[in-house]
């Protein structure tokens, strides 16, 4: 008997080609039926509730009157001015100094880089409604630290004031907290364009006669605005669906956006609005697609086109801007954002965090500075039902996200399956949608009669559901990047050597991604951690999480002093499991390079 060897591999690789296209496909579907039940059909009931009266529980007959009496609402329209005066002022703030940092670390001559790198992180270990919190007791218009002082201060000058002069619970005042709390996310998404930028162009533009404000205006910018942009985008969707900043300081005064109306509507008005809560987010269902097409659109765009890319064959030598007399007063810069990100918050929790009761800074209150608060905390009937519920909620998101999002990036940037473009714009599109939206939509899905027998409703699964939803825009974009860099060859090695896609993918693929994977997991945990908009709305008095029951102590039992010593708890964890991961990191990174 003769055999064919050459008809025997041939056939082998028309196995292996189908069950490669098997396998892609099965993944494809699987990831469509998670974005399915995670985003589309939670989004779908709000729409689909929005056309009906009544209550999730009783829906009534289809009408539009739920649309009309919200648009017809004078506060509706003032809600939207606010919210878009907040994220955009917000962006063009935060955006410009940005960019500044940016330049001063990359491109000049600036005293102690090294350090100024690391001011720009510390603030990523605070919690935005933590830092928030601080803000308002430095702050208030009475009994601010910060107010207290300039009302003497002001007083030299004839202008005697009773409160003020700044007044924190304005719009203003969340814009400028939320510029502090956003301006390292920003940093990061910019400062690797001024750090990849081949200078040789620019000395081109120099050689041919162009001044450096000519070169700057018409080359270096060019060649930035694709990454500008793209961070530009970003921040916007984030500052338009955030919750936290605008329900501490915006609640006193009444001051609404869009996320925290749709809050108050359906979770605490008397009666509940279901009406206006749905209304006002079906709007925001549709700027939401909106944004994530023009966010990528526009990267698919400047890919095809490459208009701005600039290539080299040689590792370009940086050149450094002198800034002459102005060195130190650009790293001044850094120590005054430093102050207002970290420093004076720090200080004004942990002095809030050692009194009984919350009370300005004296050499009086000197006196009553103790240990109390943190032994309380101790001593809470439910604090380790609170741990432990905290534990479960960041530990499993952080997981299922980065599982979750490792085999979607695998389909879109391994397989060929049409649509998995589509499939990834669509994973973006939670980023842009505020967690009051995210849990209204999971609420009637789990209270609508087709799965009302599922045990999510009241669950700490539901939050889990509501964060994994909220996270999976990073994890996607963070798994893309770390599977752009391995080579498919190396996964091809080992379905040629006999294994399976699916042993491929854990054995092979995922080992070599493990520092991205591993970073993401931590960074989702210690966000998920801390998250208060989600959890807020869909915990119970059995799943409360620590940044609820922290919220609840500030705002409801007006206990500053218990909020700021759990607060600084807080803190301390998240800022630990920042180092653990970088520990984790650097270790997989050499186990890597030593394999």
């Amino acid at each position: 008997m003769t055999v064919n060897y050459a008809d025997t591999a041939i056939a082998r690789r028309s196995i292996a080609g189908t069950g490669r296209r098997t396998i892609r496909l099965a993944l494809f579907g699987l990831a469509l039926l998670v974005l399915f039940w995670l985003i589309v059909l939670p989004l779908l009931m709000v729409v689909m509730v929005s056309f009906r009266s009544g209550s999730p529980l009783e829906l009534g007959p289809f009408t539009v009157a739920n649309y009309v009496l919200t648009y017809s609402y004078p506060l509706t329209y003032k809600t939207l001015l606010n919210s878009l005066v907040y994220a955009g002022t917000s962006v063009v703030i935060v955006m410009s100094v940005a960019i500044m940092f940016a330049w001063l670390l990359e491109r000049t001559d600036m005293p102690f880089r090294s350090l100024a790198w690391a001011l720009m992180l510390l603030p990523i270990g605070i919690p935005s409604f933590l830092l928030t919190m601080s803000w308002i007791l430095l702050l208030n218009p009475r009994v601010g630290v910060l107010n207290l002082a300039l009302r003497p201060l002001l007083g030299f000058f004839g202008v005697v004031l009773e409160s003020g002069p700044i007044n924190i619970y304005s719009l203003g005042g969340m814009i400028f907290v939320n510029s502090i709390t956003g301006l390292t996310t920003a940093f990061l998404l910019v400062v690797g364009a001024f750090r990849l930028i081949n200078q040789e162009i620019e000395d081109a533009a120099h050689v041919s006669g162009a001044s450096k404000r000519t070169t700057l205006w018409k080359v270096t910018l060019p060649v930035l605005m694709p990454a500008l942009t793209v961070a530009t985008l970003y921040k916007f969707a984030g500052d338009l669906n955030d919750m936290d900043i605008p329900l501490l300081l915006g609640l006193q005064k009444q001051i609404y956006v869009l996320p925290t109306l749709i809050f108050f509507s359906a979770f605490y008005s008397t009666p509940i609005e279901w009406g206006l809560a749905t209304a006002l987010s079906s709007p925001f269902i549709i700027i939401a697609i909106t944004l994530s097409y023009a966010y990528f659109h526009f990267i698919i765009k400047q890919a095809e086109r490459q208009k701005y890319v600039t290539v080299s064959g040689k590792a370009a030598q940086t050149r450094r801007i002198q800034l002459g007399k102005w060195r130190y007063p650009a790293f001044g810069f850094f120590l005054l954002y430093f102050i207002l990100s970290t420093a004076l918050p720090l200080l004004i929790l942990l002095w809030a965090s050692f009194l009984p009761s919350y009370r300005p800074p004296s050499w009086e209150a000197l006196n009553f500075l103790t240990l109390r608060k943190y032994w309380e905390i101790a001593q809470w009937p439910n604090i380790e039902r609170v741990l432990v519920n905290t534990l479960i909620l960041g530990g499993t998101t952080a997981i299922l996200a980065m599982v979750v999002a490792f085999f979607i990036s695998w389909v879109v940037v391994r397989s060929r399956v049409p649509g998995r473009f589509l499939l990834d714009a669509a994973i973006f599109v939670p980023h842009v949608l505020p967690g009051s939206l995210v849990a209204l939509g999971l609420v009637f899905t789990y209270l609508h009669p087709a799965f009302r027998w599922l045990p999510f409703y009241g669950s700490i699964w539901i939050m889990v559901a509501g964060l994994l939803v909220t996270y999976l825009p990073f994890s996607t974009r963070l798994m893309n990047g770390a599977l752009t860099q391995i080579h498919k060859e190396l996964e091809e090695a080992g379905i040629v050597s006999g294994a399976r896609r699916l042993t491929v993918l854990i054995r092979i693929t995922l080992p070599l991604i493990l520092p991205p994977f591993i970073m993401g997991f931590i960074w989702v945990a210690s966000h998920a951690f801390r998250s208060l908009t989600v959890p807020l709305m869909l915990s119970t008095s059995e799943t409360q999480t620590i940044s609820v029951l922290l919220f609840f102590l500030w705002d409801r039992n007006a206990d500053f002093s218990g909020a700021a010593a759990l607060g600084m708890l807080l803190i301390v964890a998240v800022s630990l499991l920042t180092l653990l991961s970088r520990r984790f990191v650097e270790e997989a990174f050499s186990g890597r390079q030593r394999s």
